[in-house]
Order: C-alpha cells, then sequence, then structure tokens
C-alpha cells in the first residue's frame, strides 16, 4: 500500500474515476474502498458504488442495460422484417452501424459499469 492511497480513497471514485489520472489508481483497481462520494457523484445525484446503496444503484442499471440489449436484438430483427417488405424505406446499410455502436456501448457498460464515450448511440441514429 503506497503513501498516496489515503488520498486516493478520499478523492478518487469507482464511477468517475482517479483524480490524479493514476493508472494503477487503486480506488479504480478495487484494491481498497472509496471513502467519500466525489463532487461528480453527488452532482449526478448518484451513490457511490463502494457503498451498498450505490452497488445496488449498478446492479439494477446493468440488468436494465441487458434487457435493453436484448430489446435492441428483437428491435433490429424486426427492422430486418420490415427491410425485406420495404427495402427503400428501411435502409440496413445505415442501421446495421448505429445497431453494432448500439450494441457495443451497451456491452461495455454491462463490462465497465460505464460508457467509454459521452456520446449516446442514440444522438447518431439514422
Amino acid at each position: 500500500m503506497s503513501n498516496h492511497d489515503g488520498v486516493h480513497a478520499s478523492h478518487c471514485c469507482v464511477v468517475h474515476g482517479c483524480k490524479y489520472r493514476d493508472d494503477d489508481c487503486p480506488v479504480q483497481l478495487g484494491t481498497i474502498e472509496q471513502k467519500f462520494m466525489c463532487m461528480d457523484c453527488e452532482a449526478d445525484g448518484i451513490e457511490s458504488t463502494s457503498t451498498p446503496g450505490g452497488k445496488h444503484y449498478l446492479d439494477l442499471s446493468k440488468r436494465f442495460m441487458g434487457e435493453i440489449t436484448h430489446h435492441v436484438g428483437s428491435f433490429q430483427a424486426y427492422y430486418h422484417e420490415r427491410h425485406k417488405a420495404d427495402p427503400a424505406g428501411f435502409p440496413v446499410n445505415d442501421s446495421e452501424e448505429f445497431f453494432q455502436s448500439l450494441r457495443e456501448q451497451l456491452s461495455d457498460f454491462l463490462i465497465h459499469g460505464r460508457p467509454d464515450e459521452e456520446v449516446s448511440p442514440l444522438d447518431e441514429a439514422p
């Protein structure tokens, strides 16, 4: 345990990252617990995921995102059926890129608990 671990525990966040931009932040790696909610969490109105309430919130979010991923797959199948009936009205090339981007971002959230990018795939909808 380094002599900076206490500083990380007091300032860094498992959701919003290391406030010192360290790649080996012990809070991010899960080797020490986050002691306080970070200012970004307070601004976002969420609890720290190192607290029991925060973990529950994150678990619910991941389950919800899993359900959305399932529905995206169902909608994609529906879209392809519509494409067969009306190719001009439902172009596949545009939709494939959108669905792939959406699946990747949902998968990233399910694995890491947050998206890599700030841009929502819904902002890029065809």
